[in-house]
């Protein structure tokens, strides 16, 4: 992973090979210890929707056995969730485009994307193309 620096922080930013080493969650996968503010944890549920839209990556927490409304990406063609450097992500493909997303929900990985050659040969090794 390649690191950049801005004025507040630093981010990891994934790199092809990192993408390929990803391991593949499949459309539903649960952490039960999610980070909840400072000191507190909930369980995130994050999952794929398919309309005849597309589909779309969500993740919805619930505490003290009270589930909260889920958040909602924008529509891609084809959307898994991956396990990368340990932490939960997605990878999104849209084929118009040829171009593959990679976001990590972690506030220390920057949001990367991946054009052309790239985004199709992730696309195809993720079964998504």
């Amino acid at each position: 992973m390649k690191e950049k620096s801005y004025e507040s922080s630093t981010l990891l930013i994934p790199e092809l090979a990192d993408v390929l080493a990803a391991t593949d969650l499949g459309e539903d996968y649960t952490v039960d210890d999610w980070p909840w503010g400072r000191k507190e944890h909930c369980s995130m549920r994050f999952f794929v929707e398919t309309t005849k839209r597309g589909q779309r990556f969500i993740k919805q927490s619930t505490m003290n056995n009270k589930t909260n409304k889920p958040k909602k990406s924008t529509y891609y063609d084809r959307v898994k969730i991956i396990l990368i450097d340990g932490k939960v992500g997605h990878i999104s493909w849209h084929n118009n485009y040829k171009h593959f997303g990679v976001d990590i929900e972690d506030g220390k990985y920057a949001s990367v994307t991946f054009f052309d050659d790239e985004g199709l040969t992730l696309a195809k090794h993720f079964d998504l193309a």
